[in-house]
Protein backbone atom coordinates (compact mmCIF):
# COMPACT_ATOMS: atom_id res chain seq x y z
CA UNK A 1 0.00 0.00 0.00
CA UNK A 2 1.35 3.21 -0.86
CA UNK A 3 2.18 5.63 2.35
CA UNK A 4 0.81 8.52 3.14
CA UNK A 5 0.18 11.64 0.21
CA UNK A 6 -2.72 13.32 -0.94
CA UNK A 7 -2.21 14.73 -4.47
CA UNK A 8 1.59 14.01 -3.80
CA UNK A 9 1.70 10.36 -3.59
CA UNK A 10 2.49 9.95 -7.10
CA UNK A 11 6.14 9.33 -8.53
CA UNK A 12 7.39 11.60 -11.24
CA UNK A 13 9.77 11.88 -13.84
CA UNK A 14 9.99 15.35 -15.71
CA UNK A 15 11.74 15.64 -19.01
CA UNK A 16 13.14 19.25 -20.60
CA UNK A 17 13.05 21.00 -17.28
CA UNK A 18 15.90 23.65 -18.84
CA UNK A 19 15.60 27.39 -17.59
CA UNK A 20 12.48 26.34 -14.99
CA UNK A 21 14.82 25.52 -12.15
CA UNK A 22 14.97 28.38 -9.21
CA UNK A 23 12.09 30.36 -11.08
CA UNK A 24 9.71 32.10 -8.15
CA UNK A 25 6.59 32.50 -8.19
CA UNK A 26 6.11 36.67 -9.30
CA UNK A 27 2.57 37.10 -9.36
CA UNK A 28 0.21 37.73 -6.12
CA UNK A 29 -3.01 35.41 -6.36
CA UNK A 30 -6.27 35.84 -4.07
CA UNK A 31 -7.14 32.25 -3.10
CA UNK A 32 -10.78 31.27 -2.90
CA UNK A 33 -12.79 29.60 0.46
CA UNK A 34 -12.60 26.07 -0.76
CA UNK A 35 -8.77 26.56 -1.21
CA UNK A 36 -8.52 27.97 2.21
CA UNK A 37 -10.68 25.06 3.91
CA UNK A 38 -8.76 22.89 1.66
CA UNK A 39 -5.44 23.25 3.33
CA UNK A 40 -6.54 24.74 6.75
CA UNK A 41 -8.56 21.03 6.76
CA UNK A 42 -5.88 19.35 5.31
CA UNK A 43 -3.63 20.77 8.24
CA UNK A 44 -5.90 19.13 11.10
CA UNK A 45 -6.21 15.31 9.29
CA UNK A 46 -2.56 14.96 7.69
CA UNK A 47 -1.78 13.52 11.38
CA UNK A 48 -3.50 10.31 10.25
CA UNK A 49 -2.16 7.20 9.04
CA UNK A 50 -1.45 5.69 5.64
CA UNK A 51 -3.19 7.95 2.48
CA UNK A 52 -5.41 10.41 2.83
CA UNK A 53 -8.63 11.21 0.36
CA UNK A 54 -11.13 13.41 0.80
CA UNK A 55 -13.60 15.95 -1.34
CA UNK A 56 -13.49 19.45 0.02
CA UNK A 57 -16.49 20.69 -2.13
CA UNK A 58 -18.65 18.12 -0.67
CA UNK A 59 -18.06 19.06 2.99
CA UNK A 60 -18.58 22.59 2.17
CA UNK A 61 -21.57 21.93 0.00
CA UNK A 62 -23.10 19.99 3.11
CA UNK A 63 -22.01 22.55 5.78
CA UNK A 64 -23.50 25.60 3.67
CA UNK A 65 -26.80 23.91 3.79
CA UNK A 66 -26.55 23.85 8.03
CA UNK A 67 -24.86 27.09 7.63
CA UNK A 68 -28.12 28.38 6.38
CA UNK A 69 -29.74 27.50 9.35
CA UNK A 70 -27.18 28.77 12.25
CA UNK A 71 -27.39 32.01 14.10
CA UNK A 72 -25.44 33.71 15.95
CA UNK A 73 -21.91 32.63 17.32
CA UNK A 74 -22.78 29.22 15.94
CA UNK A 75 -23.20 31.19 12.54
CA UNK A 76 -19.48 33.18 12.82
CA UNK A 77 -17.52 30.52 13.99
CA UNK A 78 -19.10 28.19 11.19
CA UNK A 79 -18.09 31.03 8.39
CA UNK A 80 -14.61 31.43 9.57
CA UNK A 81 -13.77 27.90 9.97
CA UNK A 82 -14.94 26.42 7.01
CA UNK A 83 -13.90 30.20 4.82
CA UNK A 84 -18.03 30.42 3.82
CA UNK A 85 -19.53 34.19 3.21
CA UNK A 86 -21.02 36.47 5.78
CA UNK A 87 -23.55 37.62 3.56
CA UNK A 88 -26.08 34.41 2.75
CA UNK A 89 -28.62 36.10 1.76
CA UNK A 90 -26.81 37.42 -1.88
CA UNK A 91 -23.90 34.61 -1.79
CA UNK A 92 -23.61 30.91 -2.17
CA UNK A 93 -20.98 28.47 -2.97
CA UNK A 94 -19.66 28.32 -6.42
CA UNK A 95 -21.83 26.12 -8.68
CA UNK A 96 -19.65 23.43 -10.06
CA UNK A 97 -22.37 22.46 -12.80
CA UNK A 98 -23.21 19.14 -13.95
CA UNK A 99 -21.15 17.53 -16.88
CA UNK A 100 -21.98 14.05 -18.24
CA UNK A 101 -20.47 12.55 -21.47
CA UNK A 102 -18.45 9.61 -22.13
CA UNK A 103 -14.81 10.90 -21.53
CA UNK A 104 -15.97 13.17 -18.56
CA UNK A 105 -18.67 13.02 -15.91
CA UNK A 106 -19.01 15.50 -12.74
CA UNK A 107 -22.22 15.82 -11.15
CA UNK A 108 -22.49 16.84 -7.22
CA UNK A 109 -26.25 16.97 -5.15
CA UNK A 110 -27.56 17.74 -2.08
CA UNK A 111 -30.68 15.90 -0.07
CA UNK A 112 -32.03 16.24 3.34
CA UNK A 113 -34.16 13.81 5.62
CA UNK A 114 -36.17 15.97 8.37
CA UNK A 115 -38.45 15.20 10.20
CA UNK A 116 -41.96 15.27 10.13
CA UNK A 117 -44.06 17.36 12.06
CA UNK A 118 -40.95 19.36 13.72
CA UNK A 119 -41.05 23.26 13.61
CA UNK A 120 -38.79 23.76 10.85
CA UNK A 121 -38.61 27.50 9.61
CA UNK A 122 -40.80 28.46 6.19
CA UNK A 123 -37.83 30.53 4.98
CA UNK A 124 -34.97 28.01 6.08
CA UNK A 125 -37.23 25.18 3.81
CA UNK A 126 -37.86 28.13 0.72
CA UNK A 127 -34.42 28.45 0.71
CA UNK A 128 -33.12 24.99 0.51
CA UNK A 129 -36.19 24.51 -2.33
CA UNK A 130 -34.39 27.61 -4.18
CA UNK A 131 -31.55 25.75 -4.36
CA UNK A 132 -32.77 22.25 -5.60
CA UNK A 133 -31.79 20.59 -2.34
CA UNK A 134 -34.60 18.19 -2.05
CA UNK A 135 -36.68 17.76 1.73
CA UNK A 136 -37.31 14.32 2.42
CA UNK A 137 -40.02 14.12 5.35
CA UNK A 138 -39.08 10.83 7.64
CA UNK A 139 -40.06 9.68 11.22
CA UNK A 140 -36.77 9.20 13.46
CA UNK A 141 -38.81 8.36 16.32
CA UNK A 142 -40.61 5.15 14.65
CA UNK A 143 -38.22 3.99 12.05
CA UNK A 144 -34.17 5.66 12.55
CA UNK A 145 -32.62 2.73 10.98
CA UNK A 146 -34.93 2.51 7.84
CA UNK A 147 -34.45 6.77 7.31
CA UNK A 148 -30.45 5.59 7.84
CA UNK A 149 -30.69 2.96 5.18
CA UNK A 150 -33.00 5.28 2.67
CA UNK A 151 -30.13 7.95 2.99
CA UNK A 152 -27.40 5.48 2.17
CA UNK A 153 -28.98 3.99 -0.49
CA UNK A 154 -29.09 7.60 -2.09
CA UNK A 155 -25.50 7.77 -1.60
CA UNK A 156 -24.34 4.81 -3.37
CA UNK A 157 -26.99 5.64 -6.11
CA UNK A 158 -25.64 9.46 -6.54
CA UNK A 159 -21.66 8.14 -6.33
CA UNK A 160 -21.94 4.58 -8.67
CA UNK A 161 -21.86 2.49 -5.41
CA UNK A 162 -18.32 3.87 -5.00
CA UNK A 163 -19.50 5.39 -1.89
CA UNK A 164 -21.51 2.48 0.56
CA UNK A 165 -22.21 3.02 4.44
CA UNK A 166 -21.70 6.98 4.76
CA UNK A 167 -23.85 6.61 8.06
CA UNK A 168 -22.86 3.49 10.04
CA UNK A 169 -25.06 2.11 12.61
CA UNK A 170 -25.77 3.99 15.51
CA UNK A 171 -25.32 7.55 14.35
CA UNK A 172 -29.17 7.82 13.24
CA UNK A 173 -31.21 7.14 16.32
CA UNK A 174 -35.13 8.53 17.66
CA UNK A 175 -33.21 11.38 18.94
CA UNK A 176 -32.04 12.70 15.49
CA UNK A 177 -34.28 15.03 13.74
CA UNK A 178 -32.57 15.74 10.58
CA UNK A 179 -29.92 14.45 8.11
CA UNK A 180 -27.88 16.70 5.34
CA UNK A 181 -26.21 14.64 3.08
CA UNK A 182 -23.98 15.94 -0.20
CA UNK A 183 -22.48 12.82 -2.63
CA UNK A 184 -20.24 14.15 -5.81
CA UNK A 185 -19.11 11.87 -8.14
CA UNK A 186 -16.49 12.29 -10.54
CA UNK A 187 -14.92 9.99 -13.71
CA UNK A 188 -12.94 11.19 -16.32
CA UNK A 189 -10.09 10.33 -19.18
CA UNK A 190 -7.08 11.59 -19.26
CA UNK A 191 -6.40 13.89 -22.09
CA UNK A 192 -2.43 12.27 -22.45
CA UNK A 193 -3.48 8.23 -21.31
CA UNK A 194 -0.80 6.01 -19.69
CA UNK A 195 0.17 3.36 -22.16
CA UNK A 196 -1.03 0.31 -20.60
CA UNK A 197 1.17 -2.28 -22.39
CA UNK A 198 4.43 -0.16 -20.45
CA UNK A 199 2.67 -0.66 -16.55
CA UNK A 200 5.25 -2.14 -15.32
CA UNK A 201 6.35 -3.18 -11.59
CA UNK A 202 8.64 -1.21 -10.18
CA UNK A 203 10.12 0.09 -6.91
CA UNK A 204 8.28 2.86 -4.65
CA UNK A 205 10.12 4.32 -1.50
CA UNK A 206 8.45 5.19 1.62
CA UNK A 207 8.59 7.66 3.94
CA UNK A 208 11.02 5.46 6.20
CA UNK A 209 12.90 4.90 3.22
CA UNK A 210 12.05 1.44 2.23
CA UNK A 211 11.13 0.18 -0.83
CA UNK A 212 7.74 -1.39 -2.13
CA UNK A 213 6.77 -2.97 -5.09
CA UNK A 214 3.88 -1.15 -7.32
CA UNK A 215 2.60 -0.85 -10.82
CA UNK A 216 4.18 2.22 -12.73
CA UNK A 217 2.21 3.81 -15.55
CA UNK A 218 4.13 5.21 -18.02
CA UNK A 219 3.69 8.29 -21.21
CA UNK A 220 5.00 6.97 -24.44
CA UNK A 221 6.89 10.33 -25.23
CA UNK A 222 7.12 13.80 -24.14
CA UNK A 223 4.14 15.87 -24.18
CA UNK A 224 3.32 19.52 -23.50
CA UNK A 225 2.42 19.55 -19.53
CA UNK A 226 1.76 22.54 -17.63
CA UNK A 227 4.96 22.34 -15.00
CA UNK A 228 6.85 24.22 -12.30
CA UNK A 229 10.10 23.25 -10.59
CA UNK A 230 10.02 25.05 -7.37
CA UNK A 231 12.69 25.48 -4.46
CA UNK A 232 12.47 21.58 -3.10
CA UNK A 233 9.53 20.31 -5.59
CA UNK A 234 8.34 19.81 -8.74
CA UNK A 235 4.60 20.61 -9.82
CA UNK A 236 3.13 18.80 -12.91
CA UNK A 237 -0.62 18.94 -14.42
CA UNK A 238 -1.96 16.29 -16.16
CA UNK A 239 -5.44 17.46 -17.91
CA UNK A 240 -8.03 15.54 -17.97
CA UNK A 241 -10.57 15.32 -21.25
CA UNK A 242 -13.14 17.28 -20.25
CA UNK A 243 -12.41 20.48 -17.36
CA UNK A 244 -10.37 19.33 -15.02
CA UNK A 245 -7.07 18.22 -14.41
CA UNK A 246 -4.39 16.46 -11.19
CA UNK A 247 -2.04 18.65 -10.15
CA UNK A 248 0.91 16.50 -8.90
CA UNK A 249 2.86 18.15 -5.95
CA UNK A 250 6.14 16.20 -5.73
CA UNK A 251 8.94 17.02 -2.86
CA UNK A 252 12.50 16.34 -3.44
CA UNK A 253 13.66 13.21 -2.26
CA UNK A 254 13.33 12.52 1.67
CA UNK A 255 11.33 16.36 2.12
CA UNK A 256 8.01 15.06 1.69
CA UNK A 257 7.15 15.59 5.41
CA UNK A 258 8.82 19.06 5.47
CA UNK A 259 6.96 20.22 2.38
CA UNK A 260 3.78 18.94 3.64
CA UNK A 261 4.12 20.69 6.84
CA UNK A 262 4.70 23.77 5.09
CA UNK A 263 2.25 24.30 2.30
CA UNK A 264 -0.74 26.66 2.38
CA UNK A 265 -3.31 27.03 0.28
CA UNK A 266 -1.22 31.08 -0.97
CA UNK A 267 1.57 28.49 -1.52
CA UNK A 268 -0.67 26.54 -4.06
CA UNK A 269 -1.76 29.26 -5.73
CA UNK A 270 1.80 30.73 -6.66
CA UNK A 271 2.65 27.26 -7.71
CA UNK A 272 -0.56 27.06 -10.26
CA UNK A 273 0.55 30.83 -11.08
CA UNK A 274 4.06 29.63 -12.09
CA UNK A 275 3.37 26.64 -14.07
CA UNK A 276 4.07 26.85 -17.71
CA UNK A 277 3.90 24.90 -20.61
CA UNK A 278 6.71 22.41 -20.66
CA UNK A 279 7.59 18.62 -22.51
CA UNK A 280 7.53 16.53 -19.93
CA UNK A 281 7.08 12.65 -19.53
CA UNK A 282 5.79 11.31 -16.64
CA UNK A 283 5.35 8.14 -14.78
CA UNK A 284 3.17 7.16 -11.77
CA UNK A 285 1.49 4.53 -10.07
CA UNK A 286 -1.85 3.31 -10.54
CA UNK A 287 -3.79 3.39 -7.26
CA UNK A 288 -7.27 3.29 -5.58
CA UNK A 289 -8.10 3.41 -1.86
CA UNK A 290 -10.63 5.26 0.02
CA UNK A 291 -10.89 7.18 3.34
CA UNK A 292 -13.13 7.62 6.34
CA UNK A 293 -13.20 10.89 8.37
CA UNK A 294 -15.06 12.29 11.34
CA UNK A 295 -15.65 15.59 11.04
CA UNK A 296 -15.91 16.75 14.39
CA UNK A 297 -12.77 16.97 15.56
CA UNK A 298 -10.94 18.55 12.73
CA UNK A 299 -13.42 21.18 12.62
CA UNK A 300 -13.85 22.26 16.02
CA UNK A 301 -9.83 22.55 16.28
CA UNK A 302 -10.64 24.85 13.21
CA UNK A 303 -13.32 27.18 16.41
CA UNK A 304 -16.44 25.78 15.06
CA UNK A 305 -17.31 24.26 18.35
CA UNK A 306 -21.41 25.57 19.03
CA UNK A 307 -22.43 23.50 16.32
CA UNK A 308 -21.14 20.11 18.03
CA UNK A 309 -22.23 21.48 21.63
CA UNK A 310 -25.76 20.39 22.24
CA UNK A 311 -25.94 23.73 25.25
CA UNK A 312 -24.11 26.35 22.55
CA UNK A 313 -25.71 25.23 19.01
CA UNK A 314 -27.76 27.80 17.57
CA UNK A 315 -29.56 26.82 14.45
CA UNK A 316 -32.89 28.71 15.61
CA UNK A 317 -32.64 29.96 11.83
CA UNK A 318 -33.67 26.16 10.97
CA UNK A 319 -36.31 25.80 13.02
CA UNK A 320 -38.62 27.44 15.38
CA UNK A 321 -37.10 27.15 19.06
CA UNK A 322 -39.71 28.34 20.80
CA UNK A 323 -42.14 25.81 19.26
CA UNK A 324 -39.34 22.79 19.97
CA UNK A 325 -38.78 21.02 23.66
CA UNK A 326 -35.11 20.64 22.59
CA UNK A 327 -32.11 22.19 21.03
CA UNK A 328 -30.34 21.30 17.59
CA UNK A 329 -27.12 20.61 17.54
CA UNK A 330 -24.79 18.09 15.31
CA UNK A 331 -24.27 14.83 16.45
CA UNK A 332 -22.19 13.65 13.92
CA UNK A 333 -20.60 14.67 11.01
CA UNK A 334 -19.23 11.70 8.53
CA UNK A 335 -17.38 12.21 5.31
CA UNK A 336 -16.07 8.86 3.03
CA UNK A 337 -14.14 9.20 -0.06
CA UNK A 338 -12.90 6.48 -2.71
CA UNK A 339 -10.31 7.42 -5.57
CA UNK A 340 -9.04 5.06 -8.61
CA UNK A 341 -6.19 6.45 -10.89
CA UNK A 342 -5.16 4.20 -13.76
CA UNK A 343 -3.95 3.96 -17.39
CA UNK A 344 -7.50 5.55 -18.71
CA UNK A 345 -7.85 7.99 -16.26
CA UNK A 346 -9.69 9.16 -13.01
CA UNK A 347 -12.43 7.94 -11.21
CA UNK A 348 -13.41 9.56 -7.82
CA UNK A 349 -16.40 9.89 -5.34
CA UNK A 350 -17.46 11.26 -2.25
CA UNK A 351 -20.52 12.02 -0.06
CA UNK A 352 -20.82 14.08 3.43
CA UNK A 353 -23.20 13.49 6.40
CA UNK A 354 -24.08 15.90 8.69
CA UNK A 355 -26.74 14.68 11.25
CA UNK A 356 -28.23 16.92 13.85
CA UNK A 357 -29.84 15.83 17.18
CA UNK A 358 -30.92 16.61 20.50
CA UNK A 359 -30.23 15.24 23.77
CA UNK A 360 -32.27 13.19 25.50
CA UNK A 361 -34.92 15.11 27.15
CA UNK A 362 -35.39 13.55 31.36
CA UNK A 363 -38.32 11.90 31.54
CA UNK A 364 -41.07 14.56 34.01
CA UNK A 365 -40.71 12.89 37.29
CA UNK A 366 -44.68 10.47 37.76
CA UNK A 367 -45.99 12.34 40.61
CA UNK A 368 -48.01 9.57 42.39
CA UNK A 369 -50.71 10.58 45.19
CA UNK A 370 -51.33 7.63 47.72
CA UNK A 371 -54.90 9.44 48.60
CA UNK A 372 -57.25 6.18 48.32
CA UNK A 373 -57.61 2.70 49.20
CA UNK A 374 -54.38 0.90 48.50
CA UNK A 375 -53.42 -2.41 48.81
CA UNK A 376 -49.60 -3.27 50.04
CA UNK A 377 -47.03 -6.76 50.18
CA UNK A 378 -43.71 -6.86 52.13
CA UNK A 379 -41.33 -9.53 50.38
CA UNK A 380 -37.94 -11.12 50.57
CA UNK A 381 -36.73 -10.24 47.38
CA UNK A 382 -34.14 -12.77 46.89
CA UNK A 383 -36.48 -15.72 47.35
CA UNK A 384 -39.02 -13.65 45.93
CA UNK A 385 -41.22 -14.62 49.15
CA UNK A 386 -44.06 -12.69 50.12
CA UNK A 387 -44.02 -11.94 54.12
CA UNK A 388 -46.90 -9.75 54.39
CA UNK A 389 -50.10 -8.42 52.16
CA UNK A 390 -52.27 -5.95 53.19
CA UNK A 391 -54.73 -2.96 52.44
CA UNK A 392 -55.37 0.37 53.29
CA UNK A 393 -58.90 1.79 53.03
CA UNK A 394 -59.16 3.79 56.48
CA UNK A 395 -55.42 4.81 57.82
Amino acid sequence: MLKPLLAAVLVLSVLSLAGMAGAQPTEETTMTGNEAFTFDFYAQIKAEEGNLFFSPHSILSAFWLAYLGADGDTATQMAEALHLPVDRETAALPDIGASESEDFVLRSANALWAQEGYPWRPDYLAQLEALGSPIRLVDYLANPEGVRQQINQWVEDETEDKIQDLIPQGAIDELTRLTIANAVYFKATWLTQFVKELTQDAPFTLLDGSTVTVPMMSMSEGVSLKVFQGDGFVAVALPYVGSAEMLILLPDAGQFENFEAALTAQQYRDILAAMQPTMAQVSMPSFTFDTFLSLGAPLEALGMSDAFDPEQADFGRMYNRSDAAENLYITAALHKAFVDVNEQGTEAAAATGVIFGTLSMPAPALMIRVDRPFLFAIRETQTDTILFMGRVVSP
